[in-house]
This record gives structure tokens, C-alpha cells and sequence, in this order.
């Protein structure tokens, strides 16, 4: 099903993610300005900071932050991803023992539930256009 005006729900949804992604940003700024400067700042000798450095800490922060959860996502994934793999592998096992020429686990021997929950998994962890390029080499390979 294609949405009608799908390019301007992009724009709003950006547009709508990248000002409540600044505007926390700029409440955490503020945040740690007057902090500073109120608790830190008045009772020892370090500078008192100015909106714009608080801005640039909150910043560098938000992308370390973002980049170890982006990094522990992949794993999560990957680790999910091998135990669905072998579970599939363990519940397919019968119908591979009836044909002793393929060693390897394959998608064609797999139900039409399996499948779906295969699929559905490798969207989330992949992501859908992946899917959709490895599904088209597939079918190119095999044309």
C-alpha cells in the first residue's frame, strides 16, 4: 500500500524529530548552564560556562551516547539473529534428514509461518530496503 503523499510525511516526521530533538537538547543546555555556573562555578575556581559551551557538552554528549547504543543494538541483533537462525536450523532438522544432499539449512524447507517470522525478523534487524536488495540479487542470481 503506498501512502498518497509519503515525501510530505517524511518532511513533517523530520521536521517534527529534529525540533524535539533540539528542543531537548536546548532544555538540557540550559539545564547544565544554570547548574554550572550556580553550583559549580560559584563555590570553586573553575570558569563559569556560557550557553553556547553547554550547548556543544549536551551535543557530545547526545552523539556518544547514541553511537554506544547504535553499537549495542548491532550486537543484540547479531545475538538474537544467530539463536533464531539455530532455532530454525533445530525445527527444520527432520525434513533435512530426509535429504542427505543438502548439508545446509534452507529457506525452502522452511513453512510458510516460518518463513514469515524469518522475514518479519531480518526487517527489524536488517531493515526493509536490505531486504529488498537481497531479495532482488536473489532473484537475479536464480533467473
Amino acid at each position: 500500500m503506498v501512502q498518497r503523499y509519503s515525501i510530505k510525511n517524511k518532511v513533517v516526521r523530520a521536521a517534527f524529530y529534529i525540533s524535539s530533538i533540539g528542543g531537548l537538547m536546548m532544555l538540557f543546555a540550559g539545564l547544565l548552564f544554570l547548574c554550572w555556573n550556580h553550583f559549580v562555578a560559584d563555590r570553586s575556581q573553575y570558569a563559569p560556562l556560557s550557553f553556547l559551551e553547554s550547548v556543544g557538552l549536551v551535543s557530545i554528549a547526545y552523539v556518544v551516547y547514541s553511537s554506544l547504543r547504535f553499537s549495542s543494538i548491532g550486537e543484540e541483533c547479531a545475538e538474537h539473529k544467530a539463536a533464531h537462525i539455530m532455532a530454525l536450523h533445530q525445527q527444520s532438522a527432520p525434513l533435512h534428514h530426509s535429504n542427505e544432499a543438502s548439508s545446509q539449512p534452507s529457506v525452502s524447507a522452511l513453512s510458510g509461518l516460518q518463513r514469515e517470522q524469518l522475514k518479519k525478523e531480518i526487517e527489524r534487524c536488517c531493515g526493509k530496503d536490505n531486504l529488498q536488495n537481497t531479495a532482488q540479487a536473489q532473484a537475479e542470481r536464480s533467473a
